[in-house]
């Protein structure tokens, strides 16, 4: 280009340490950077995010405890025996695990049963409390307005790991530019995330089951810069695969770049390549959130208020517990004359 030989050229913006002297660039030109592409990451469910916070420790503290409280409450009503007045000893012990328990249960059902239901609540009871005391613990209410979001694929080792197909168009620098990379991850993805997989796409091809793939999360495709951009739908990774900020070059006071940049700026006042531009700016100066925003700079999460269903983990168990509690005091007491039925449908329960 020095020389004269060459007018124009593609390449990485540090092409020569003396790019301002020797060299100028068209407009945004620069942002024809080869990137990859795919779907923004998804919600992680209220289900997982309340099993995810949690070690699986705790949640085999949890079981043991349960098992450990059944067994003795079983081991104690056995050892009673079938006695139909209350025990002093039960007593006590249930009023010092459960002191609000005592004041909530009638005092007939000391007399008439052998304390099933009893146990029973106090033992959903225990459930409860040691879930509220892992929310409390833990936070959980606050990392349950959090809405969390699955691990996203941001690198091509991750690409080539998940198995997914990588979509490219042949025949253009979005399938070269991986073949001559110096890195030999870039050569093994053309191969085994696009040839293997069926990626590579020619020109006027449907692009309709690509794009449903891309939307769940189930392929990739290599892109530009601009074009991400100008569709939210698609996340770009962070790193590009052409090695750094690719552009376009010229010589200073070359006739190409000056008819290059004409064109290039009767585009942007049509506003094509720069509507997502001039859309962010309006919403921005209307106070609301743009609906186009560069994904990179996205938030990761957003927050709302608390509601009731922040609660519903807790509600969910303390309701399974009441309702059994329930079911037992009921057939306690319609059947306590009848020992043998309320004995034999526990024994079956």
């Amino acid at each position: 280009m020095d020389k004269g030989i060459y007018d124009m050229g593609v390449g990485q913006l540090t092409i020569t340490l003396d790019r301002v002297n020797r060299v100028d660039f068209g407009i945004s030109l620069f942002n024809r950077e080869l990137v990859f592409a795919g779907s923004h990451p998804k919600r992680v469910d209220v289900l997982n995010t309340l099993i995810l916070p949690f070690h699986v420790l705790i949640w085999m503290a949890l079981v043991g405890t349960l098992v450990f409280v059944f067994l003795f409450f079983i081991l104690f009503d056995w050892t009673i025996g079938r006695q139909r007045t209350s025990n002093p000893i039960f007593t006590s012990l249930v009023v010092t695990l459960s002191p609000l328990l005592n004041e909530a249960q009638p005092r007939r059902m000391f007399h008439r049963t052998e304390y099933k239901s009893y146990w029973m609540i106090c033992g959903m009871w225990m459930i409860v409390g040691y879930f509220m005391s892992m929310a409390y613990k833990s936070n959980l209410l606050a990392t349950l307005t959090i809405p969390n979001y699955e691990k996203s694929v941001t690198t091509a080792e991750e690409i080539l790991e998940s198995g997914f197909p990588l979509y490219s168009l042949a025949g253009t620098a979005l399938v070269s530019s991986l073949k001559s990379s110096p890195r030999p991850i870039f050569p093994k993805l053309y191969e085994q995330a696009i040839l293997e997989r069926n990626g590579l796409q020619i020109f006027g091809q449907s692009q309709a089951q690509r794009d449903i793939e891309i939307k769940e999360g189930r392929a990739f495709k290599t892109t530009t810069r601009v074009d991400c951009l100008s569709d939210p739908s698609l996340r770009i990774f962070p790193e590009p695969y052409f090695i750094g900020r690719s552009a376009w070059f010229f010589t200073k006071g070359s006739q190409v770049k000056g008819d290059l940049d004409k064109a290039l700026q009767r585009i942007l006042e049509a506003g094509i390549s720069n509507y997502w531009k001039r859309h962010f700016i309006e919403k921005e100066r209307q106070g609301k959130e743009s609906e186009t925003v560069d994904p990179l700079k996205a938030k990761r999460h957003e927050f709302k208020p608390i509601s009731i269903s922040h609660y519903q983990p807790v509600l969910v168990v303390g309701g399974i517990g009441l309702i059994f509690a329930l079911i037992s005091f009921l057939f306690e007491l319609i059947h306590w004359h009848t020992y043998d039925c309320l004995t034999n449908i526990l024994l079956e329960f």
